[in-house]
């Protein structure tokens, strides 16, 4: 993937997980509401990976242990995700 490339996507991504009304989800159900096909996932999972490695999203496993992710936010010096209403 070219670099322009996967900085619009991460761009995108982070802007999507910045809504108000996002909540964290799993890749899958990230890849549907993108509507990424399934034999494009492994390139939506490459940015996501990207994101996490840079720490400007995180990762963690909910009650179903399915891996979802949040948008990675500083507010005063700390970190938080924001897990919905």
């Amino acid at each position: 993937m070219e670099e322009n490339q996967m900085k619009e996507r991460k761009e995108m991504i982070l802007s999507l997980m910045n809504e108000p009304s996002y909540v964290p989800m799993k890749i899958k159900e990230l890849a549907i509401l993108l509507e990424v096909p399934k034999e494009r996932r492994e390139e939506l999972k490459e940015v996501l990976d990207a994101l996490l490695e840079e720490g400007r999203i995180l990762g963690f496993y909910g009650p179903s242990q399915g891996l979802r992710l949040c948008f990675h936010r500083r507010a005063g010096g700390r970190r938080f995700c924001r897990t919905g209403s």
